[in-house]
């Protein structure tokens, strides 16, 4: 998650509270997707991994 995607509590709150009011208001059947999605770079991040793997392996 970058910086920028996170919330202060008062926002936070203010989002909840909204959503709050959303579902209190809905007055016949709903359905509600929830979806997460993250970005790895994922040949990055196995270059990483091989480094730190070589780096604990103890050497004869």
């Amino acid at each position: 998650m970058a910086v920028r995607d996170l919330r202060t509590g008062s926002e936070q709150g203010a989002l909840l509270d909204g959503f709050g009011r959303f579902l209190n208001s809905v007055t016949g059947p709903a359905q509600i997707v929830v979806a997460a999605q993250r970005h790895i770079f994922l040949l990055r991040h196995s270059r990483w991994r091989k480094h730190q793997w070589k780096a604990l392996r103890p050497r004869a």
